[in-house]
This record gives structure tokens, sequence and C-alpha cells, in this order.
């Protein structure tokens, strides 16, 4: 892709994070009336819930395949942390997206934090189409974070009962977290966790079947080899084998 196309994609991501940011503040005075003309996005993101992978590792690692897909309107080594996290609040709903959104932060800085927003997009994917492909794809992106980025934290804002904000930040291991959704199902018991409304990986009807396959899977070669303890604290415990 040329430079001035990358130029051009890098201003479309900045005029779209500034009509979202425009858009919360119209929506905090009242929202626009009808004589306010029509607010466009700027970014062409795919609208479907089809994942075709466009080479076997795409967003995993610092493989950057992913910055050569047509598809993705994303390319841009413009995206930072802020404009990333502002993106994927607007397009929350749209899973395709915000796995391209995430994938091109990963492949233009790979780091724990983009690998596991990029794994936990794809999940979605998955739940939203039950695509067999975005569930191997996810997988792979969740074990890459124990495998790469094991002791990379994030730091979170817990919710209270009521949706009330904790008035803290508290670090969460980034392969804690990605043990936990993998393995899911009944092991997954805090109903304030907007990620546990994703579908299971391994046994949809069961989900007792479901932590069991998933432990084994985790420990097995393909993931690393780790052991996870969900019944430690709120995320459970993961240690390598």
């Amino acid at each position: 892709m040329t430079n001035i196309n990358q130029y051009i994609k890098s201003k479309k991501i900045y005029q779209a994070v500034i009509v979202s940011s425009l858009l919360m503040v119209m929506s905090a005075c009242g929202g626009p009336s009808s004589s306010d003309g029509t607010v466009i996005n700027t970014l062409d993101v795919p609208q479907d819930t089809q994942f075709t992978r466009y080479c076997p590792n795409v967003g995993i690692g610092a493989e950057d395949c992913i910055l050569d897909d047509p598809e993705n309107d994303f390319y841009t080594p413009a995206l930072d942390t802020t404009i990333t996290f502002a993106l994927d609040t607007q397009y929350a709903d749209n899973p395709k997206a915000r796995f391209y959104l995430w994938g091109t932060a990963q492949a233009n800085s790979p780091q724990g934090l983009y690998q596991y927003q990029t794994a936990n997009a794809l999940h979605q994917l998955y739940t939203v189409s039950q695509s067999e492909l975005a569930k191997n794809q996810a997988l792979k992106a969740y074990c890459e974070v124990f495998k790469s980025y094991f002791d990379s934290v994030w730091f979170q804002q817990d919710t209270f009962p009521g949706g009330v904000l904790a008035p803290v930040t508290v670090p969460r291991r980034l392969s804690e977290l990605s043990a936990k959704a993998i393995n899911g199902g009944s092991d997954n018991d805090d109903d304030d966790d907007k990620d546990s409304d994703l579908r299971a990986f391994f046994d949809t009807a069961d989900a007792g079947l479901n932590g069991y396959h998933a432990r084994n899977y985790m420990g097995g070669k393909e993931c690393g080899g780790f052991t996870y303890d969900p019944s430690v604290g709120g995320f459970g415990l993961l240690t390598k084998n």
C-alpha cells in the first residue's frame, strides 16, 4: 500500500475519533436536531461477520499480514492506545471491525494488551458467527498471550453492582484474563463481566464439560502447556507446566 494511502487512512481514523467525540458531546447536550445535518462515519469498516483468515497467523504475535488485507481500513501506524480504545467503543457491536482495529495495533506494536484485545475481538466474532475458523484463531490468539506476554498486565476499573465505577484501577494479568476466557462455562460466575456472554469454546451444551476440555487444551502442546485453576481469586491462577 502506498504512503499516500497510509496518510489518507491515518486522517480518516483521526476524523472518526473526532466525530465520535463530537457525538458524545452532542448527546450530553440533548443530541443533534433535524437541522444539524448528517454525521458520516468516515471509516469504511466491514459490517458482516464472516471471518476470512488472510494468513495463518493473522492477529498473532508480530505477524503483520493484516496490514495488507484489503478489508482492513485501519491500516496505519497512527493508532495509539487512546485512539484505539476510542474506536473500540465506537465499534463495540462490530466484532469484525474490532478484530481489524486491534489486529492492526498488534501488528504495528506487538504487546500483551493488543494481543489480548485481538483475541477478545475474535472471540466475539466467533460468538456471533459460530465460525470454526474464528474460534480456532481466537484460541490461538489467547494462547499467544500465555506464551509471549505471560506477565503483562492491564489496569482495569472494576464496576460495582448498579454500574458504579470503582474509585481506583487494579492490575489484571492478561494471561489469566485469557485463561478465564478460554475456560468460560460454569467457572465464569461474574455476572457483571461483559465477556460472560461470549460463546464457550468446547462444549456449549454443558458448561462443566467446557471447563474440563478447556483446561486440557491449555495444558496441551498447542497452547504451550499451562495449568489453570479457576477457583483461585476472581480470575484463577495460571502456571507453566
